[in-house]
């Protein structure tokens, strides 16, 4: 039975972060009776029916209400009744609303929550979470694939529902062969318009209906799991969907919040209001102890740390007179500490935009609590510079080797992600100037640059296939395009790039230490060059040479600290991957010639539009 003193308590103060284990649909015994008990936080409405298939919609189930908490139980409901509550205010008003803790919910555009049982799927990936919680993975390879389900390569069954089974071992198949670490899953929450691409959400603890059943993500998660890959969930705490049959004036009240956003046509919830501390929290424990996610990725940090993100009239203060939301951030710190304690080794990701300080600092030290934000500034940076023709580049070098002056302010996850590939930007590819060989040639350049410059690493899908068009939310991604050898050899040299990463430790154990990243030559802005050197925890190096000209560079002399036999280990312009064919074949012993302020060197080819890395044998 429900505790109503201690739930509504704990509620209201913003620490019940388990509310999803009262409220909602359970399966329950009731007196030896088997059926459902429906609870559901309204404290400002005058009257709650529950509604629904088994009784034809109509209000004859009146819920009891004892301290803001409306509750009943409905003996012989079972999975797949759909249900609604109405709830009618001290007006009179009336208005049917989904289930704010509903498990499953039906497919759009319907809009009931239906009785599901999330809690009753049998796991088998132990060993998984038993690695995962004592994974240094500060010091471990992050390479993330993001995916938007519903354009992914979808099957759907014949209820015109994504396969998520089929979809899903497809979709594991793939990332395992690419060499990736992680999946980055856009938001899966049940929200009502496709072209919101689900970060407008209506059910904060609802697998969309667009998936099924919750056993379909489950299985999916696990089956991720037994094939060591890690699972990102996109969550979006700062704003929710304004549909009528969603959170909005739920109870006659601004009980979420009723600020309307200024950019999005969506709410914004009220951290002031402790009550959305519990039902936000109890999402977040909710999705990664029910379905065993890794991870989860927080939308749009930036519009919850400001009081006037987005206004025009920068007229809100905070009671300090400054402009920071404190409420906010003291919610992000507090679900940042909550989540670590509760599930260690779990990760957060802040999409992070602004220059706030201390965003993966740890909350001990005043920061938000973040293992990761995302480097919007790097990839901004380097996206305008790679989109430059050649003959431009020279004066826009600075783009290129500005992120090194605060690669070490956090801990950065390097995004290429569906933003930059949608609404005109172009895709990655095509952002590329030149004709058709020298866009490919740019973006191998441009994939490798990601791979060797410090910080974890994020690719949408269709990029890793070099397609031309924008991602569209109702297309599949265009794998025809590997029937083309230059796609298909692109592919192969993104695969390639992966697997390099995870073979070599240079390129993610020291991401944060002074010592794992070193300039050779940062201001070769006449030859478009930049050279650098990575390295382990044992000290080992590679050498990394990036040439984003369009000219081969024979006799190119670099500056080593180590003499002794060096061999290429990486070339972006193999005739496998549709380069010239033209690189380092040979082993190349330094030369006591200094260079580059250093005591050795080695004489090399660059070919153009290439990288190469170098290591001594």
């Amino acid at each position: 039975m429900i505790n109503y003193s201690d739930l509504a308590y704990l509620y209201k103060k913003g620490s019940e972060y388990n509310a999803y284990k009262s409220f909602g649909a359970h399966f329950y015994n009731k007196d030896g009776i088997n059926g459902v008990r429906f609870s559901v936080f309204a404290p400002n409405a005058n009257t709650v029916y529950l509604v629904g298939d088994f009784n034809g919609w109509a209000l004859t189930h009146k819920m009891q209400e004892n301290l803001g908490i409306w509750d009943i139980f409905i003996p012989g409901i079972k999975e797949g009744h759909m249900y609604k509550y109405l709830v009618e205010d001290d007006l009179g008003n009336k208005i049917f609303k989904a289930d704010p803790y509903g498990f499953s919910s039906e497919l759009r555009p319907h809009s009931a929550s239906i009785v599901a049982d999330p809690f009753s799927y049998k796991f088998s990936d132990s060993s998984w979470l038993e690695n995962r919680d004592k994974k240094n993975f500060s010091e471990s390879p992050i390479n993330i694939y993001e995916v938007h389900l519903s354009s992914w390569d979808s099957v759907l069954t014949d209820d015109n529902i994504i396969d998520l089974k089929k979809t899903g071992k497809a979709l594991v198949e793939y990332c395992k062969g690419m060499h990736y670490t992680h999946i980055e899953l856009m938001p899966v929450t049940e929200h009502p318009l496709d072209m919101s691409w689900g970060y407008q959400c209506t059910g904060y603890f609802s697998l969309s209906g667009r998936y099924g059943h919750p056993e379909n993500l489950q299985y999916f998660i696990n089956l991720c799991h037994k094939n060591n890959l890690g699972v990102i969930l996109d969550w979006v705490p700062g704003h929710y969907c304004p549909d009528e049959h969603g959170l909005v004036n739920f109870d006659g009240s601004d009980l979420f919040g009723g600020e309307l956003h200024p950019h999005w046509g969506t709410y914004n919830f009220n951290f002031s209001n402790k009550s959305v501390w519990s039902f936000l929290l109890s999402s977040a424990v909710f999705w990664a102890k029910t379905y065993h996610i890794d991870a989860i990725r927080v939308d749009s940090v930036t519009s919850m740390l400001y009081l006037n993100y987005g206004s025009d009239n920068k007229t809100k203060k905070n009671t300090h007179g400054g402009d920071d939301d404190l409420a906010a951030k003291k919610f992000l710190k507090n679900f940042n500490d909550i989540m670590h304690k509760e599930f260690p080794g779990f990760l957060t990701f802040a999409e992070e935009s602004s220059s706030y300080k201390g965003v993966t600092a740890p909350t001990y030290m005043n920061g938000l609590g973040f293992d990761y934000k995302w480097n919007m500034g790097w990839m901004n940076d380097t996206l305008d510079y790679f989109s430059f023709d050649y003959d431009k580049r020279s004066a826009n070098h600075s783009k290129l080797t500005f992120s090194s002056v605060y690669a070490r302010d956090e801990k950065f996850v390097l995004p290429f992600s569906h933003d930059e590939v949608v609404h005109g930007k172009k895709q990655l590819i095509d952002k590329m100037p030149g004709e058709y060989w020298r866009k490919f040639a740019s973006l191998r350049t441009l994939m490798a640059y990601q791979i060797f410059h410090p910080g974890k690493k994020l690719c949408f899908m269709g990029i890793d296939i070099a397609q031309f068009m924008e991602w569209r939310y109702y297309e599949a991604v265009e794998w025809f395009m590997l029937d083309y050898p230059i796609h298909d050899s692109f592919h192969e040299y993104v695969r390639m790039l992966n697997q390099f990463y995870l073979n070599e430790k240079a390129l993610y154990e020291m991401d944060n230490d002074v010592f794992g990243f070193e300039w050779i030559d940062a201001d070769n802005k006449d030859q478009n060059i930049i050279s650098f050197i990575r390295r382990a925890k044992d000290g080992t190096e590679i050498i990394i040479l990036l040439n984003m000209s369009i000219y081969e560079y024979n006799d190119f002399r670099i500056g080593i600290s180590k003499h002794g036999k060096y061999k290429e280990i990486l070339s972006s312009n193999l005739k496998e991957f549709d380069g010239t064919g033209v690189h380092n074949k040979d082993e190349i012993i330094s030369e006591n010639i200094g260079c580059h302020n250093r005591e050795y060197s080695i004489n090399i080819i660059l070919p153009p539009l290439s990288a190469s890395v170098f290591k001594k044998i």
